[in-house]
């Protein structure tokens, strides 16, 4: 679970934790962080439906906004979209159902899983959101104090950033996400 990722790095049962992570002043006390891999774009999706009535970030004001536990997407919302009600769920595919469901009015998730998501259902859109695009970056966390660990780990990145491999990656990703 999403929200666990820094309780089991802690406690030794994982040794890294790759997951879109950014490495905000809050997170860097508890983990340490590798150099970013990858720049984060946010995106907003809503249905179809509601097209008419949700156009900008804007018109989230006053509607309930489906976000992630203790994620970047949460943490972004509750300080820039002031007047939205949220919905918190532990995992992405809650905010798919619930969002179909017409519980909430949009979810905010990173661009490359959002449109994944938007892909595979007719129903779904996004929406302009340059407000949630500021170059927040992901990096890998590790256990505080596990700087060998941690060294190896950004010379590894560095050589994927050299080569292009990470946007690579992601498009793979991308990929092998639309065929489900």
């Amino acid at each position: 679970i999403f929200s666990r990722i820094f309780q089991t790095l802690d406690a030794g049962q994982i040794d890294l934790a790759i997951a879109g992570l950014h490495p905000s002043a809050e997170r860097k006390k508890i983990a340490d962080f590798s150099d970013i891999y990858y720049q984060a774009i946010q995106s907003v999706i809503i249905l179809k439906e509601n097209s008419d009535r949700i156009k900008t970030i804007e018109d989230l004001r006053g509607k309930k906004v489906g976000v992630q536990k203790d994620s970047l997407q949460e943490s972004m919302a509750k300080n820039q979209l002031v007047g939205a009600e949220f919905d918190i769920r532990e995992t992405i595919e809650e905010l798919i159902i619930i969002l179909e469901k017409g519980l909430v009015d949009a979810v905010i998730l990173e661009k490359p899983v959002a449109d994944s998501y938007i892909f595979r259902s007719k129903r779904l859109m996004s929406i302009e959101c340059q407000e949630f695009n500021d170059k927040l970056g992901s990096a890998i966390a590790v256990k505080k104090g596990a700087k060998d660990l941690l060294r190896e780990i950004n010379r590894i990145l560095a050589k994927l950033k050299a080569e292009d491999k990470i946007e690579q990656f992601v498009e793979s990703a991308k990929v092998l996400s639309n065929k489900r």
